[in-house]
């Protein structure tokens, strides 16, 4: 049961999606604390290794191969849906202290600070936030989808198919090309 070695990477990923990469309770994590993107930089390297790519492969590629976001646009989408919840709430206590805090109190408050981040991180207005004007998944999708180029897009749809290949070959499958070739091709695409 703990061979997961000899699994394909497709399935690892699913396990790996499965069973640790819980997003419970992250919306109120201060965006800006080094905890954070250390548990970022894990995760990628999770990544790296469930699909069996190199250790300094781009990190653009894993969101490509996930079909996901990053993990930190992840845990900030998060954090905005929640203070956006919070400001939409039924309650007007709630309401005033969560504007409050993200008006007036970004520098102590992790609502302001958290708010601010993702304002300069996907270029919207605060004050547009706080008017629901901001779509908050459509906005963080684009950041997203705009991070990759689209020929490297194309290339990382290759890649991703190599992979296949390359776990096929695994399991007794023949290709015309050798899986040391194969492998060979999949580290030249991921660090070039």
């Amino acid at each position: 049961m703990c061979d997961f070695g000899k699994l394909d990477s497709n399935v690892r990923y699913r396990l790996f999606r499965s069973y640790c990469n819980s997003y419970h309770r992250c919306e109120p994590w201060l965006l800006d604390n080094s905890c954070v993107q250390e548990f970022c930089v894990a995760w990628r390297k999770g990544l790296r290794r469930i699909w069996n790519l190199p250790y300094n492969s781009h990190g653009d590629i894993l969101c490509v191969f996930s079909w996901r976001y990053t993990y930190f646009d992840e845990i900030c989408r998060r954090s905005m849906r929640f203070a956006a919840a919070c400001l939409q709430h039924g309650s007007s206590l709630l309401r005033f202290l969560v504007q409050y805090r993200i008006l007036f109190a970004p520098g102590v408050s992790i609502f302001g600070r958290n708010i601010n981040i993702c304002a300069a991180r996907y270029k919207f207005k605060v004050s547009n936030f706080l008017d629901n004007g901001v779509n908050v998944n459509g906005e963080v999708r684009c950041y997203c989808y705009n991070l990759v180029s689209e020929d490297r897009k194309r290339i990382f749809e290759f890649l991703r198919d190599l992979v296949s290949c390359r776990d096929w070959y695994a399991r007794g499958g023949e290709c015309v090309l050798s899986r040391d070739e194969i492998c060979d091709i999949i580290h030249y695409l991921s660090v070039e």
